[in-house]
């Protein structure tokens, strides 16, 4: 019965992560893409706080916390990446040179 409630608890969690990741999608990528290099960074930061500062991390609501923390940082880094990879691959428009004097050779 415990590992059913911590089940669905983890479970709650992750779907008020993800509303959440919805929620504050429009706002992260408004005005600019953020950089991978940071978000990887802070992924890697808030992965490893529970380890250092295990007083944060022994009651229920400090595990949520960073669950939804850490749940939201690797979202943004696959969605930093997704994006990334789709203008990398931008296909690439030819423009056609202008003629000069094309105008002039003809004049009616």
């Amino acid at each position: 019965m415990a590992l059913l409630t911590q089940f669905l608890i983890t479970l709650i969690i992750a779907i008020v992560a993800l509303v959440a990741y919805n929620f504050l999608k429009p706002f992260i990528f408004k005005k600019a893409i953020p950089n991978k290099w940071v978000i990887l960074s802070l992924l890697i930061i808030a992965f490893f706080t529970p380890l250092l500062l295990p007083m944060l991390y022994s009651n229920i609501i400090g595990s949520s916390i960073f669950f939804i923390l850490i749940t939201l940082l690797a979202l943004t880094f696959v969605d930093v990446l997704r994006i990334e990879k789709a203008e990398k691959n931008k296909p690439i428009v030819g423009k056609p040179k202008a003629k000069p004097n094309r105008s002039n050779k003809n004049p009616r």
